[in-house]
């Protein structure tokens, strides 16, 4: 190293640190040991699956609270341009990529800074080792790659390139240098950091700099007039180039399971494998703990600007969808909010923030003194969950407390709120206060079904007025109301409004139709509530060309600030011997795909929980029926009819817990609206295919008249309901209020099926407990529920040559019967063939995948996709 200022007493310190003593329960052990027991269960397969640390590549960003709109701006990058930033999560991606491909993968770790390596360990002195000068100045590490056998790959991202005016050889030559320069700084620092391992000293390590904007053409002439013994040649010295035509082609029309990395691995065949330098897998996963373990992960909330640092998936996916749900706004929508007018209809695409304006200008009137009311509408019954969200989210929120409080109007409460948890010193703690508002006096729902024949004019206005009293000005009153494409439905309560309400506000939005009568019309184009990554699904699945221009399939500085977690596919077709609904081994392929999500004994660091996860469904087209008017609905029977179905198929009940967290489940219609950060789509699973969509969204509702002869999808035998009733066991009101005497109608828009009514409950129990039980809720295969359907669900008549499931009137021969059983008879993850072999990589989703669905479930999965604020997993017919 260059500076090892008293080398004798940081050796020796850190020999204290190592045997300082950690007693956890019964159980005592070195505090390195410790730590790295911390970090070997949240990566348990270090060498043998592939990690990216942080798994998403996240924007440093921040933005500033406005008191005009109520609400967060976005700001411009502090930490680096967009450019440089975009070149970085470029190759690391494809670094990823190689990874994949490899035999053996990597552990890459990606833009860590030094100073937070053991960063919770400073904070105690007593602990702390003497550092070297050069290790405590801060610095970036871009990209570190671990191979058990090629030893450690440090490469340094330069952008030069990106525009002409940095084009130049004497700019190329000095970035490259630069990279050097730091590239043995990262050398030196992983030295320092292992210094008590002999593997440390004798560990190769190849330097890379990264050029992703520049050929390698472009690169070899700067650097030819380079003087020998030089301190500019010992700064290249050794030092290898990643240039362009090495790396693959990542543009946002490719998805990374069809992205070509031929190149990329002739560079690593060439220039990194030849390389022996095997690592103990010991030592790889002391590394990764002192890197990236618990002790080096940082938070850092001050003020308006938000820095967490994510170490697993499961925390990636939770710290993406808490960004995209984030109430932040662009210019278009501040200047909707600040030109307010009396009727005023938002249009565009799903995630575009119709509903964040609606929440905000609502806010805005009700601070004012006015009441509002939710109009929360819907075909075939009264109203929709996002109407009863949209009420308590007007009703309930606060706000930073500003210069001149008097400004606020309507009832707050002053609240101290802890906003930051350790300042970057580790020393100062900062405290800021809120305004908390409880309006809910004044926000009002009203749930009306607007089916034909069955609105009243004169009814639906007493309910109005139950809430707003009779001596309140009509302009004194403003009326909200989303999702309200289907205009030959929702004229009829516009007009009642205006009729009782001449002088009221009026607000409404929907998906892509055209503004009422009177309203102007607000057309929001940008999707900002999902993040490219499932906007590429959307891309992909929109059938208007004109609204592909919408999406954002890149990160970039209109506030997309995550690029999101890779969409995954379970693809039945590769095992077609059954139904999809009907598949347990799709079932199986699902468990493992959530047991990477959410993992079950990694308590080391937060996440998601089963509350943040949910599966929306697309009912079979064959199910729909057009109205009088053209529009497209099913019956409340038929409805009701495949939810118990699904609620007792294979490929459902094989998800089922026996502590009785069970996997919730919607249909995409009701959930419109709302927004969760895992969404697990399930299509109808019907060959029926629609030639043509429409222009404007299917609108489906549940109030299409009774067929003659009603649609049945039977449930499983009685003896396999009674052994599904003993395991799920949820009858215990201390874990879910919600019984099999409920009603559902009580329960509105949510219209699942009894069971699937106690899961949601069950999640929302569990995200008001804190996520307490969060490891209690991993779903999983049952083995005994695998063969009670084999043996109890499949009948043959004699002499009949076809095998029929019970579950439904679907057909499978006896061959395919046979065997699905003979793989069910198999315990374990083994169970699925292959499926012990199976990399993350194996599920990326593909074009292809979507192109294998109807264009009925198409539409549905442009809708399903929308709500997802991080983690898309498709289940693919």
């Amino acid at each position: 190293m260059s500076s090892t200022s008293e080398p004798e007493s940081a050796r020796q310190e850190l020999e204290n640190l190592q045997n300082y003593i950690v007693q956890t329960g019964d159980k005592m052990q070195g505090f390195l040991e410790w730590a790295a027991e911390h970090a070997s269960r949240l990566y348990p397969d270090v060498g043998l699956k592939s990690y990216v640390v942080p798994p998403i590549f996240v924007h440093q960003h921040s933005s500033r609270y406005d008191h005009t709109t109520g609400a967060d701006m976005m700001q411009h990058f502090q930490k680096s341009s967009p450019k440089g930033e975009k070149a970085h999560y470029y190759v690391t991606r494809a670094m990823d990529l190689l990874s994949n491909k490899l035999s053996q993968p990597l552990f890459i770790i990606s833009g860590l800074e030094y100073d937070n390596m053991l960063k919770w360990v400073r904070a105690h002195p007593e602990l702390t080792p003497h550092v070297p000068d050069d290790v405590e100045k801060r610095g970036d590490i871009d990209i570190m790659a671990i191979h058990p056998h090629h030893g450690l790959v440090f490469i340094q991202v330069k952008a030069v390139g990106d525009n002409p005016a940095s084009h130049t050889d004497d700019n190329i030559k000095m970035r490259i240098l630069q990279g050097g320069r730091q590239l043995r700084k990262d050398e030196n620092v992983f030295r320092w950091v292992l210094q008590d391992w002999p593997e440390a000293r004798d560990c190769r390590v190849t330097r890379v700099v990264a050029l992703p904007n520049l050929s390698r053409e472009e690169v070899t002439w700067p650097l030819s007039d380079l003087e020998p013994d030089s301190e500019e040649s010992h700064d290249a010295d050794g030092v290898l180039l990643m240039c362009k035509d090495d790396l693959p082609y990542q543009g946002p029309d490719v998805t990374a399971a069809e992205t070509d990395v031929t190149q990329l691995l002739r560079w690593w065949e060439t220039n990194v494998s030849h390389v022996n330098s095997p690592l103990p897998q010991k030592f790889m996963k002391d590394i990764v703990s002192r890197y990236v373990g618990l002790l080096s992960a940082v938070v850092v909330y001050t003020g308006n600007n938000i820095r967490r640092e994510v170490r697993s998936k499961s925390e990636a996916a939770d710290v993406c969808g808490m960004m995209f749900r984030r109430v932040l706004l662009n210019e278009q929508q501040k200047k909707i909010l600040t030109q307010p007018c009396q009727r005023r209809y938002l249009s565009g695409p799903p995630g575009s923030g119709k509903t964040v304006l609606l929440t905000l200008r609502a806010r805005q009137f009700v601070r004012q003194g006015g009441h509002v009311v939710v109009i929360n509408m819907y075909r075939g019954a009264k109203g929709r969950s996002i109407g009863h969200f949209l009420a308590e989210s007007v009703a309930n929120f606060s706000v930073p407390v500003p210069a001149d409080t008097k400004k606020f109007k309507g009832k707050g409460k002053f609240k101290k709120k802890k906003v930051d948890e350790k300042s970057d010193d580790s020393k100062a703690t900062a405290i800021a206060q809120e305004i908390t508002f409880d309006l809910s006096t004044r926000v009002h729902a009203v749930d009306v079904d607007i089916s034909e024949h069955k609105f009243d004019k004169e009814i639906f206005l007493g309910e109005i007025l139950r809430y707003v009293p009779n001596d309140v000005d009509s302009e004194d009153v403003m009326f909200i109301i989303d999702e309200i494409y289907v205009k030959d439905y929702w004229c009829y309560v516009l007009e009642a409004l205006d009729t009782r309400f001449p002088r009221s506000v009026i607000w409404c939005a929907g998906l892509y139709s055209r503004n009422p009568p009177g309203f102007l019309q607000e057309d929001l184009f940008v999707v900002l509530r999902c993040p490219p990554s499932v906007q590429q699904v959307l891309h992909a699945v929109d059938w208007d060309s004109n609204r592909k221009t919408n999406y954002k399939l890149e990160p970039s500085d209109d506030g997309l600030f995550a690029a999101g977690l890779t969409p995954l596919s379970v693809r039945h077709g590769d095992h077609p011997q059954v139904t999809l609904t009907e598949c347990s081994l799709c079932a199986e392929q699902l468990t493992f795909v959530l047991d990477d999500l959410l993992p079950r004994k990694v308590r080391c660091c937060r996440g998601l929980s089963w509350a943040d996860v949910i599966m929306l469904v697309s009912i079979p087209r064959e199910l729909y029926e057009p109205d009088s008017r053209g529009f497209l609905d099913t019956t409340r029977q038929d409805f009701d009819n495949y939810m118990a179905y699904l609620d007792t198929c294979p490929l459902c009940y094989s998800l089922y817990q026996p502590d009785g967290v069970s996997l919730p489940a919607a249909w995409v219609y009701t959930y419109q609206g709302l927004e969760t950060k895992v969404v697990i789509y399930l299509p109808g699973d019907t060959p029926w295919k629609l030639d043509t969509l429409p222009q404007e969204i299917p609108a489906p509702g549940l109030c299409s008249e009774p067929r003659p002869s009603p649609k049945t999808f039977q449930p499983v035998t009685k003896e396999f309901l009674q052994k599904k009733d003993h395991v799920i066991n949820c009858d215990d009101s201390a874990l879910c209020p919600v019984h099999d005497s409920c009603d559902a109608e009580s329960f509105g828009p949510e219209a699942l099926s009894k069971l699937n009514f106690r899961a949601v409950n069950c999640a929302k129990h569990i995200a008001d407990k804190g996520d307490t039980q969060q490891n209690n809720c991993f779903l999983k295969m049952s083995d005994v529920a695998q063969c009670a359907w084999v043996t109890n669900s499949v009948t043959c008549s004699p002499g009949n040559k076809e095998f029929k499931s019970d579950c439904c009137d679907w057909k499978c021969n006896k061959a395919s019967i046979e065997a699905v059983a003979g793989l069910l008879e198999m315990s374990g993850r083994g169970s699925n063939p292959g499926l012990s072999e199976m990399k993350m990589s194996d599920f990326w989703w593909k074009v292809s995948d979507v192109q294998r669905l109807s264009n009925w479930d198409k539409s549905n999965l442009f809708v399903a996709a929308s709500r997802c604020l991080s983690q898309l997993i498709m289940l693919i017919p």
